[in-house]
């Protein structure tokens, strides 16, 4: 584990020096990091429910961060108690921030500041991003992947964590920076600079003990899977919510034991943040072709079971094991690594 890095504040205009005390990460529970305050600040970051649309300018996969972000800080990075403006009297107040990374894969992370304030609302500052050149607007989204949720007064006695995007404006005109590697960022209020442009050193997954070798079951994986060359069977997969309940629903559209197509479906339960889900499958006979039929002649078929997981977002991989003995239907077990085909209109993944 590389040491404790990043961001020091140079405070200049009516700041001084003093008014930033550096810390490590590994402080943080000290400065009220520990998550135990209210996560989400509702004030002057309305609406909270998004426009439902992937946000174009998003620096990270939107696989790795969901709605609430983490207020626990972890790996390399710097816990900072800064002084920033009171919205209403514009007296400096005391801040604690903390600019970290959160590991998404080998080779990609989300870069996310951490706000705590004891009291009073403060203004947030403008963070600017430079790299090859070329200068953003940082926006602070308490939200991620949204378009909306822009920061601009984080509200006291809250630990709110923020994802660092940019503005869609930049983006459209100059693309976007790549904040894996190596880049500047700096504050600003309008009155000046109340920090100093600053290294921020690339991204390196040796620094974190975990990184993710799966991503977690998400809308985002939604879509049609298949074997590339072997056309006519495949997996039509949900990731969808019903209620408080988060639910995987499995269609396999495959062939029984004479070769004529037949439909093996099924749905699961899982607790947000799980790698993977195991789902029992089943068919149906008793039908008829447009609705022609009774639903109480419906037979139930159950089948067996498949295990999902997804190692990135165009792979799904996944094991299956029948466990029956009824007449006709296909038998089997093993393991197979398919490829996304669809996906969601308007939700990337990666």
């Amino acid at each position: 584990m590389k040491m404790n890095f990043w961001i020091v504040f140079a405070i200049s205009m009516a700041f001084p020096a003093s008014a930033v005390e550096v810390r490590s990460l590994g402080d943080m529970s000290t400065v009220d990091f520990s998550g135990s305050g209210e996560k989400i600040a509702q004030a002057s970051q309305s609406p909270l429910k998004s426009d439902g649309i992937t946000n174009p300018a998003r620096l990270y996969p939107p696989s790795c961060v969901s709605h609430p972000l983490p207020t626990s800080p972890q790996g390399p990075g710097l816990a900072i108690v800064g002084r920033l403006r009171d919205y209403s009297t514009g007296a400096t107040v005391n801040v604690n921030l903390g600019f970290w990374r959160v590991p998404c894969s080998a080779s990609k992370s989300a870069l996310l500041l951490t706000m705590s304030v004891a009291a009073g609302n403060v203004l947030v500052p403008q963070f600017l991003i430079r790299q090859d050149g070329k200068e953003w607007l940082a926006r602070l989204s308490y939200e991620p992947n949204t378009r909306q949720s822009f920061a601009l007064v984080h509200l006291g006695q809250r630990v709110t964590t923020y994802a660092v995007e940019i503005g869609e404006g930049a983006f459209q005109t100059q693309g976007a920076p790549d904040l894996n590697r190596s880049f500047t960022i700096r504050g600003e209020y309008p009155e000046g600079t109340i920090m100093s442009e600053t290294l921020v050193p690339a991204y390196s997954s040796t620094d974190y003990a975990n990184v993710p070798s799966l991503l977690p079951l998400s809308g985002r994986l939604t879509g049609s899977y298949f074997q590339p060359g072997r056309g006519g069977e495949g997996i039509l997969l949900e990731v969808a919510e019903a209620g408080a309940t988060s639910l995987v629903v499995v269609s396999w559209y495959t062939f029984d034991a004479e070769g004529f197509p037949f439909w093996l479906v099924g749905s699961g339960v899982f607790t947000p943040g799980a790698t993977s889900i195991t789902v029992q499958l089943a068919g149906k006979a008793g039908g008829g072709f447009g609705g022609q039929f009774e639903p109480a002649q419906l037979q139930d078929l159950p089948w067996g079971s498949i295990t999902l997981r997804f190692p990135n977002c165009n792979t799904l991989d996944f094991s299956f094991a029948s466990n029956h003995a009824i007449q006709g239907l296909p038998t089997g077990s093993g393991s197979r690594s398919w490829t996304r085909l669809t996906s969601v209109n308007g939700f990337a993944c990666d």
